[in-house]
C-alpha cells in the first residue's frame, strides 16, 4: 500500500507470492498501478487482492471534490467531472462504488452494516 508501484511492478510482485492454502490478503491501495494491474495472478495462488484500504475514499483522477462532509456513517460529496467514487468503510461492510456522469453532482455514501436489514447487494 502506498508504494508508488506501477501495474507491471504489482504484477511482478504477484508472481513472487507463494501458493496459499490459507486465507491471505495483499493490500495494493494508493499505487499508480492499482487499477491497471492483473490481480488474477495473485488470486490464482489463493490470495485475496484488496485494492481499497480500510476507512478510505477513492476518486478517479477525473473527479474533483468541490465539498465533502463526513460523519462515522455518511460521506456527502459535491463532485465535478466524470468517473468513479469508492468508499471502503473499514469494518467489513460492503465497499460502495458510484459512477459519476459529467457535470456537478452531490452524492451520498451511507454506511450500512452487513447485519442491517437495509443491506442490499
Amino acid at each position: 500500500m502506498n508504494n508508488n508501484f506501477t501495474a507491471e511492478t504489482l504484477n511482478d510482485l504477484f508472481r513472487t507470492l507463494h501458493d496459499n492454502d490459507f486465507s491471505k490478503t495483499i493490500y495494493i491501495a494508493n499505487n499508480p498501478g492499482t487499477e491497471d494491474c492483473d490481480p488474477s495472478i495473485a488470486q490464482a495462488k489463493g490470495w485475496t487482492v484488496e485494492k481499497y484500504a480500510d476507512g478510505e475514499l477513492y476518486l478517479d483522477n477525473k473527479l474533483e471534490v468541490i465539498t465533502m462532509t463526513t460523519t462515522a456513517e455518511e460521506v456527502i460529496l459535491s463532485l465535478k467531472g466524470t468517473g468513479t467514487a469508492t468508499v471502503n468503510w473499514g469494518d467489513g461492510s460492503r465497499i460502495e462504488t458510484k459512477e459519476i456522469s459529467e457535470g456537478f453532482f452531490a452524492i451520498n455514501f451511507r454506511h450500512v452494516s452487513l447485519f442491517s436489514p437495509d443491506f442490499v447487494t
